[in-house]
């Protein structure tokens, strides 16, 4: 079974998508890691959902500073480049639909 049917095996709780606290705990690419924001107020209101920063860590090797961010859900086109993105960015997806995000510089490592 694939981590897909297993996780559609699997009754999650209602909180999934909206916890209390931004917080998520991310398994990508066989590795976990924390997916966060310091903003509490992301998940109360709506309008903090426009523009924001996530902070992600894991143990990977590949991680070698912190790992901001930014992420934008309004005000932009929906037409999508042919640029592929990153399995981080189609997990944060999975949550903000169509939501941009900006590495910051940093060469997506997931």
């Amino acid at each position: 079974m694939g981590n897909e049917e297993k996780t559609q095996a699997t009754n999650l709780g209602s909180r999934l998508k909206t916890p209390i606290f931004p917080i998520w705990l991310v398994i990508c690419c066989d590795q976990s890691g924390l997916l966060f924001c310091l903003d509490r107020a992301l998940m109360r209101d709506y309008r903090n959902e426009y523009n924001f920063q996530l902070h992600y860590y894991t143990s990977s090797h590949f991680q070698t500073g912190d790992t901001i961010l930014n992420v934008c859900t309004r005000g932009f086109d929906d037409t999508e480049s042919e640029i592929p993105l990153s399995t981080l960015d189609k997990i944060i997806r999975t949550k903000w639909s169509g939501a941009r995000v900006n590495w910051n510089g940093i060469v997506p490592y997931l």
